[in-house]
């Protein structure tokens, strides 16, 4: 068998204590641990070398290990103390019996004040001393109200405090004064410690049920929150704060990074801190402090300053895509609440980032809708609404309310001899003057409305009037617009144009096409007076 035994791992936490057997572990000081492996890296990274390091280490003996002392050798250890009459040494046997070492747990007032009770015990067992079944009572209430926390469990307390009744009555003898208060002391001491366990198995449930009720609701609140992204992830911190989590950072890269398996990592350059909380301090970041270098994510203007802090990183990632970093500090106890956090934030994130893309598709969708519409219901020549988009929108005019009892006006109007320019110059000119009488019934004053190409040489015009009194400038207006356009024109060609324009009161349920037969006999007598001599003459630009 080996004399030597190779300790590769220091783990002597709390848990150690909890399982089942308790765990003999190796304990050392992690802090110096840490402090001398970064001078030693920064060592090779100047010079190149190393060097060998020696730190304190203890092993700590407890029911896992089959070299644990035997109860015998536990008893005649327990009988020499008895003899020297050394309250300290007899506690410290009786702890060390099911925990191994108790350095630790000293630091914890609740374990202070069962060692200085204990320590009280043995004193007036040693001086063969009834115990003060009143004082120490007092002491017994005390220890439970001001409890702050147990680092180990109830159940081993009760074994340890069971042991150490074992022992004081051996050491004072049944039946005796002693014997009798011993008793009384130890039953107080278990009521207080059953309604103590009963009160912390409630508050241990309810502070579960509240924690999950918390986590679960950072996907919600993501969602609810997705319009807007800063304010969904300092949601997310909302929630930790109230979770156990002494703090928490929340690192996006710039966009989502896409990594598959046995692919080189590409470290991004940049972080940006979303959200954080310190103890009560919750933050949004505004964007411009947001940029961090993802070198300095743990170590940052934004980290705690006046005090030591451990930190726990978890990429931020759902399949393939890496969304960033989440950064928390918290008690060992509720490392397991992390798994589910973290699930909770990579499905948020992502169901936020697909409700946004949708969102994208969606107003990408409605805008090509509306330019396929636009373009449906416009003249594709002139770049006036078609005959279906001009009734459509000339209706919708006439149908508003501020509309009602208004002077209303069809407009009707015709290209002249398009036929004669179509066959003489060709179609782009025949064109041209279609696109001219556009530019005409713009020219109007007052403005029209609404203007449209309803057919091929056909167009109308909606406006609502101030006084009927308009409709003569109207018609004025627009005719001067030709004469004035055919005087200055280089075109061979006259473009005139035939107007008729009706007067109506806009009423509720009366469609603008209900007034197209009374514009059309207005028109039909314009058209009677049209210019009908077309090419200009060479020498005087004057109709021939």
């Amino acid at each position: 068998m080996g004399k030597d035994i190779l300790v590769t791992g220091f783990d002597d936490s709390d848990i150690a204590m909890r399982l089942k057997p308790m765990l003999t572990t190796v304990r050392t000081n992690v802090d110096e641990m840490g402090y001398r492996s970064v001078c030693v890296a920064y060592e090779m990274i100047r010079t190149g070398k190393t060097s060998s390091i020696s730190l304190e280490a203890r092993l700590i003996v407890r029911e896992s290990c089959g070299s644990a002392p035997e109860e015998k050798v536990i008893a005649k250890h327990l009988r020499q103390i008895a003899i020297e009459r050394d309250a300290i040494q007899i506690v410290n046997a009786i702890f060390q019996k099911y925990i191994g070492d108790v350095e630790n747990l000293k630091k914890v007032k609740f374990i202070q004040m069962i060692y200085g009770l204990m320590q009280d015990e043995f004193d007036d067992i040693f001086r063969g001393r009834p115990l003060d079944i009143e004082q120490y009572t007092k002491k017994i209430q005390m220890i439970f109200r001001e409890t702050d926390s147990i680092y180990i469990s109830l159940l081993i307390l009760k074994k340890i405090l069971l042991y150490a009744k074992e022992i004081a009555i051996s050491l004072c003898g049944r039946g005796t004064p002693v014997h009798l208060s011993i008793e009384e002391v130890y039953n107080i001491f278990f009521d207080h410690l059953l309604d103590y366990s009963v009160r912390q198995e409630g508050i241990q449930h309810t502070n579960l049920v509240y924690s999950n009720f918390l986590i679960s609701n950072i996907n919600k609140d993501m969602m609810i929150n997705s319009y807007d992204e800063d304010k969904s992830f300092f949601s997310i911190v909302n929630n930790l704060y109230h979770v156990n989590f002494k703090s928490s950072f929340i690192y996006t890269f710039p966009v989502p990074v896409i990594h598959y398996q046995y692919e080189k990592w590409n470290v991004p350059d940049q972080l940006f801190l979303k959200a954080y909380h310190i103890n009560e301090n919750l933050k949004m970041v505004e964007p411009p402090e947001q940029q961090v270098s993802i070198y300095y994510c743990i170590h940052n203007f934004h980290m705690p300053k006046n005090r030591r802090f451990t930190f726990v990183l978890v990429p931020l990632f759902s399949n393939e895509e890496q969304y960033g970093l989440f950064v928390c500090e918290l008690d060992l106890q509720y490392f397991s609440q992390i798994y589910s956090v973290i699930l909770q934030i990579c499905t948020a994130i992502r169901l936020t980032r697909l409700i946004r893309e949708m969102e994208g598709d969606l107003e990408e969708a409605r805008y090509d809708n509306y330019k396929l519409e636009e373009i449906s219901a416009s003249d594709e020549l002139t770049g006036v609404y078609n005959r279906r988009g001009f009734y459509r929108y000339a209706n919708t005019l006439l149908e508003r309310p501020e509309s009602l009892n208004q002077i209303g006006i069809l407009l009707l109007a015709d290209l002249d001899n398009l036929k004669v320019i179509n066959d003489t110059f060709g179609h782009d000119e025949g064109d041209h003057a279609l696109k001219t009488c556009i530019d005409y019934l713009k020219a109007s004053t007052p403005k029209l409305d609404c203007i449209g190409r309803i057919g091929g040489d056909e167009f109308a015009a909606f406006a609502i009037l101030h006084a009927e009194e308009e409709v003569t400038e109207i018609y004025r207006s627009i005719k001067e617009a030709a004469k004035a356009y055919n005087l200055t024109s280089n075109k061979p060609y006259h473009i005139t144009i035939s107007i008729g324009i009706h007067t109506f009161v806009c009423t509720p349920g009366k469609k603008l096409q209900s007034y197209v037969k009374a514009a059309d006999e207005i028109l039909y007598e314009d058209k009677n007076k049209k210019n009908r001599v077309v090419i200009k003459s060479q020498q005087t630009n004057t109709p021939t």
